[in-house]
C-alpha cells in the first residue's frame, strides 16, 4: 500500500515524474471520470476506457499540472471532453450499423435515448456553428482540442483576458442556445 502524499504537493511531485504521486492522483480522481463518463454513455466498458485515457493524458500534460489552480475542475474538462468524443463515436457507429453497442451482458442504451442524445448532439452543433468567429474559434480550441486559455491567447495572439472574454460569452451563447433541449440529455450539465 502507497503511503498517503498531502494532496496539495500531488500536483508539482507528479509534473517531476513521481509515480506514487500519479497513483494518489488517479486515485483521488478516478470515480469523478468513471461516474462522468458512464452517465452519459451508459457503458461500463466505455467509462473505464474514458478513465484510462483521461490519465493517460494526465501523465502526458504533468509539467502543467503545478499551474493549475483548480486540478478537479481541470480533470473534469478533461473527462467532459473524452466522453463527448466517445459518444460521437458511438452515435457514429449506430448512424453505420443501425445498432447501439452494448457491454455484453449490459442491457444497450435504448433506442429513445440513443435518439435523444444524437438530437442534442445536432443542437449543441448548430449552437456552435452559429458563434461569431473569433468565439466559436476560442470555444473549439478549449473544448475540443483541451487547450488551456493561455495556450490559446498564444495561438491566436491575442491576450489571456480576451480568450477569457469570448470563452465565457460563447458559453453563454451556446447554453442558452442549449437550453430548451435539455430535455434531450441527461448530459447537459457536462456543457457547463
Amino acid at each position: 500500500m502507497e503511503p498517503t502524499i498531502d494532496h496539495t504537493t500531488i500536483p508539482a511531485l507528479v509534473a517531476q515524474g513521481d509515480q506514487a504521486a500519479f497513483t494518489q492522483l488517479f486515485l483521488r480522481y478516478r470515480d469523478l471520470v468513471y461516474t462522468t463518463a458512464y452517465r452519459v454513455t451508459e457503458s461500463a466498458v466505455e467509462a473505464e476506457e474514458i478513465v484510462q485515457d483521461v490519465f493517460m493524458k494526465v501523465w502526458a500534460i504533468r509539467e502543467e499540472l503545478p499551474a493549475i489552480i483548480n486540478l478537479e475542475a481541470y480533470i473534469f474538462t478533461i473527462a467532459r471532453n473524452y466522453t463527448f468524443n466517445a459518444l460521437k463515436r458511438l452515435l457514429r457507429e449506430r448512424e453505420r450499423t443501425g445498432l447501439w453497442p452494448s457491454d455484453g451482458g449490459l442491457p444497450a442504451i435504448s433506442p429513445e435515448a440513443a435518439a435523444n442524445a444524437a438530437e442534442f448532439m445536432r443542437v449543441l452543433q448548430q449552437a456552435i456553428e452559429q458563434l461569431p468567429p473569433q468565439q466559436k474559434q476560442v470555444y473549439l480550441l478549449i473544448r475540443e482540442e483541451e487547450l488551456t486559455k493561455a495556450q490559446v491567447a498564444e495561438k491566436m495572439g491575442i491576450s489571456p483576458n480576451t480568450v477569457k472574454s469570448h470563452f465565457d460569452a460563447a458559453v453563454r451563447a451556446v447554453r442558452s442556445y442549449c437550453a430548451p433541449y435539455r430535455k434531450l440529455s441527461t448530459f447537459f450539465f457536462l456543457l457547463f
